[in-house]
């Protein structure tokens, strides 16, 4: 989110909040995220001798059911077990906060910090 203080390119500010992916999520089991397919199983329908469908019978390691359909193959998976999808989950860290003015921007280590400076910037521009 970015929140730009003024329009006049003169006396411009900016305040961003950042949580990139890299720092602010990680990789989830589909247990943590209560997957839909993990609680309730899934269908995969693919061509019947399909690289998908070899990697499904003999890679995946996951337990279904196979029945063809014309000239697919349709995969019941049952729930309990990791679907193919990849998950991620938040990290409980706070967002990285930044104030900008003609330079570079300036990273603030503190909420309260970034907000009494927003607040006070706000406040000078509405007087203004």
């Amino acid at each position: 989110m970015t929140l730009a203080t003024s329009m006049d390119p003169r006396i411009s500010q900016r305040f961003r909040m950042a949580a990139p992916v890299a720092t602010h999520r990680r990789e989830a089991t589909c247990r943590e995220v209560d997957c839909k397919h993990w609680l309730e199983g899934w269908l995969t329908a693919v061509p019947i001798n399909s690289p998908q469908a070899l990697y499904i019978r003999y890679q995946s390691g996951r337990k279904f059911a196979e029945a063809v359909d014309g000239d697919r193959v349709v995969f019941k998976f049952y729930p309990g077990q990791k679907c193919f999808r990849t998950h991620t989950t938040s990290l409980d860290r706070p967002p990285i906060l930044f104030h900008q003015t003609m330079g570079p921007p300036r990273r603030i280590f503190e909420g309260q910090e970034f907000n009494d400076t927003y607040n006070e910037e706000m406040y000078k521009i509405s007087k203004s």
